[in-house]
């Protein structure tokens, strides 16, 4: 792929990799702009992510946790954007069509 992209840039296209994860995770550019971070998950305990893009100097942004657990806010948005009562809720979870916790 080396000559590849070299034969693209020196005709004036521009051109470069598509990485995998596993390649972003092993580029020590990648490691140096600190785009791989650990970050707290209340399941795992910590989880590595790929951090915010763009990074911008003044406001380069941060990842504070990996995200809610499958189903933590299903009853709430499912009452807020759609009006479902609990009892819907509840037959859509007995059906399996949804993930939905149990409040409080």
């Amino acid at each position: 792929m080396d000559e590849v992209y070299k034969i693209l840039l020196e005709g004036g296209v521009p051109a470069g990799p598509i990485y995998t994860v596993a390649d972003a995770f092993r580029d020590p550019h990648f490691a140096a702009r600190e785009m791989i971070v650990d970050v707290p998950d209340d399941v795992l305990g910590s989880v590595k992510l790929v951090n915010v893009v763009p990074k911008l100097s003044a406001t380069p942004g941060e990842i504070h946790w990996s995200g809610r657990e499958l189903g933590a806010d299903t009853r709430a948005v499912l009452s807020a954007y759609l009006g479902l009562s609990a009892a819907e809720i509840d037959r859509l979870a007995a059906a399996g069509a949804i993930v939905a916790k149990e409040e409080g």
